[in-house]
This record gives structure tokens, sequence and C-alpha cells, in this order.
């Protein structure tokens, strides 16, 4: 009972949690990042594929009297552009639907490996 509360306060939050599979998945069908889709991008469904920076900042909170401390982070992002009438909900096919799936760097594949590998499937797609 106290699972299923929680599951319904949390719900997206507690399954990525409480995921143990691939986060990330870059395969000749096509591409998934399960910290933002539970669905495949399938490369026919890319429209563009390009790099780009990204700066984030947070605030910590430090120990004593209700301090803070901004830290910002720098680094580099893959932006895929697809129609998501490919997908399973992108309901009326007659409309173009563009979203940007953004994927940051992994604990250990960069960005670079990431954007190079969805390059060659994307340009090796069937059409």
């Amino acid at each position: 009972m106290f699972l299923q509360r929680l599951w319904d306060a949390c719900g997206r939050e507690w399954r990525w949690l409480t995921r143990k599979n691939v986060v990330l998945s870059v395969s000749p069908e096509g591409i998934l990042d399960k910290r933002v889709m539970d669905e495949l991008v399938p490369w026919q469904a890319v429209l563009a594929i390009r790099q780009a920076k990204y700066t984030s900042t947070i605030v910590v909170a430090s120990g004593g009297h209700g301090g803070a401390v901004p830290v910002t982070t720098e680094g580099t992002l893959v932006e895929i552009d697809f129609d998501a009438c490919y997908l399973s909900g992108g309901g009326d096919w007659t409309l173009r639907r563009v979203m940007t799936l953004k994927v940051k760097e992994m604990p250990r594949v960069d960005s670079d490996t990431i954007y190079r590998m969805c390059k060659f499937y994307w340009s090796n797609r069937s059409q």
C-alpha cells in the first residue's frame, strides 16, 4: 500500500529511481533515453542531429547558517530533432510535431561518442 501511494505521488521520478536496466540505448533501430522518454525514437523519425553546449547551475546548501553556494557545470549534449508522429502516441499523422531529445553525457560515454553513433545509424537508416 505504501509503495502504491509513493508510486502515485512520484510517478515518472519513481520509475527513474528504481530502474535497473539500460538508461541510454543507441541501436540500428533507433535511440532510447529512458531518463526523458519511455519509447524508442526510430531513425526514420529523426530530422536532425547536432551537438550543443550547455551550462547548468544548481544551488548547494552549505553547512552553517542557511548559506548556499551556486555550483555551475558546463558540458556538451546531443540534440536530436524528431517527428513525434512516429511514436505510438504521436497523434494526427497529417501534422508534423517536431520534438527535441537532449542527451547529456553518461558516466562512461562522452557526448562525442554518442553524437558519432547517432550520426552513423541515422545516415545508414532504411528509408
